[in-house]
């Protein structure tokens, strides 16, 4: 590891650790801008649109993404969050049926299951992974419970053994939230292909992005029609008979499902066609370089590293997430730790989600069916529920963008001469 005479902190008007940039995010190449240029040049930008008599887009995207993960059906949406709504809507998720949410996670997650009518119930979270604790899940089923949605969070995965078996003990619905996890694998199996439905979004942040979008991936034939229909207005693609140069392949029957327009545009699809070509490289070097940054840190007093529920598992990397005691912060903030290594690394550094049950921006109270009723206002009200691993998470992680783990091997050292630097700074 290397480590530089200890100077001045950056954040105190120093001179950062790290000067150089590091790789930006997303990634462009000429390949990508090749087949954007081929789909707008073809006539048709989404799938409503007039055929040209040429293979589709979306059945290109959804054919690769799917063998990607071994799963049977993917049907690509325009929004991570419209992925999470459709699996609701597919699961028969019903007005006031409840649903466990994991109280860590992004605001999408409870309001998929408010754009039902339905009842987010806020479990806690493994305080040693920072995903759904199974414990927290058991204490919260009811009569009312209809699914379990799990979220496999920044660079870890939920303990699926323990949360599958706790959903056939109950006959449960599970629906994985892999918005960050494409490609991550338990016991060998992708995430996305454990439970009844995967969702994943492509918003630019995420390992594989087109700036926006996202999919359902399923093994169930009925959910799969499902999905696709309440996606596309009720619609359904018609077969190679349809393919005909002037009209939409998108038919009408008499086995109409009330949906709405969910479609990711074509331009959209080719991005993510060829991005995907990418990913496997990208999560390998990603995985070797978490995995030398994390023993870099765990060399530093007071820094420790999320656990696996599974020693095998294949872990993909949204954020790397690193955690920090009192040994390291001797009366100091993590945030304010976060502060001082982004002005040493010139790259954002930053705490998990603040907990659901004091999220600014999850108001559930403010959705106009439940203002209707004051019993209503009560069961979805997020202070009611107690997170205290999700608290403890939020006030000892700190998260690296998975671009970082991009850059060349050299450049986690200086990762870690940077931490080392805040440590001995710290008085």
């Amino acid at each position: 590891m290397i480590v530089r005479q200890i100077s001045r902190l950056a954040i105190d008007g120093g001179t950062p650790i790290f000067e150089r940039q590091w790789p930006k995010w997303p990634q462009s190449d000429a390949e990508t801008e090749s087949e954007v240029i081929k789909v707008l040049r073809s006539g048709r930008w989404t799938i409503s649109g007039f055929s040209n008599g040429k293979p589709l887009q979306e059945q290109i995207f959804a054919s690769a993404f799917s063998s990607f993960l071994g799963a049977k059906y993917c049907i690509p949406t325009d929004h991570g969050t419209s992925a999470l709504e459709l699996a609701m809507e597919a699961c028969d998720v019903k007005p006031m049926d409840e649903v466990i949410v994991p109280g860590l996670t992004w605001v999408a997650c409870p309001y998929s299951v408010l754009a039902q009518q339905a009842i987010p119930v806020l479990a806690d979270v493994d305080p040693k992974t920072m995903c759904l604790d199974p414990k927290s899940v058991k204490q919260l089923i009811t009569s009312k419970t209809k699914a379990i949605l799990v979220v496999h969070l920044y660079s870890r995965i939920a303990n699926m053994s323990a949360l599958c078996q706790i959903a056939k003990e109950h006959g449960l619905t599970i629906i994985e939230d892999c918005a960050q996890s494409h490609g991550a694998r338990w016991k060998g199996k992708c995430v996305g292909t454990l439970g009844q439905v995967g969702a994943f979004s492509m918003q630019q942040g995420k390992p594989l992005t087109a700036g926006e979008g996202g999919c359902c991936v399923t093994n169930d034939d009925d959910l799969a029609e499902r999905i696709y229909r309440f996606r596309t207005d009720g619609r359904f693609l018609a077969g190679e008979d349809g393919r005909t140069l002037g009209r939409t392949e998108l038919l009408e029957s008499g086995h109409v499902l009330s949906g709405r327009n969910r479609c990711l545009s074509d331009i959209q699809l080719a991005i993510l066609t060829i991005q995907l070509k990418k990913l496997k490289a990208q999560n390998e070097q990603r995985r070797s370089n978490a995995a030398y940054l994390a023993q870099l840190l765990q060399q530093l007093p007071g820094i420790s590293i999320p656990s696996y529920h599974e020693p095998d598992d294949e872990e993909v990397y949204y954020h790397f997430a690193f955690f920090l005691n009192e040994t390291f912060l001797r009366g100091k903030t993590v945030a304010w730790v976060g502060e001082a290594l982004s002005a040493e690394l010139g790259t954002w550094v930053h705490q998990p989600y603040v907990p659901l049950s004091r999220h600014p921006l999850y108001v559930p109270e403010k959705k106009a069916w439940v203002q209707q009723s004051e019993s209503v206002k009560s069961l979805v009200d997020k202070k009611r529920f107690h997170l205290p691993s999700s608290e403890e998470v939020h006030e000892k992680t700190l998260l690296l963008h998975h671009s970082v783990l991009l850059s060349p091997r050299e450049d986690m050292d200086m990762i870690a001469a940077a931490l080392h630097k805040i440590y001995s700074g710290i008085n």
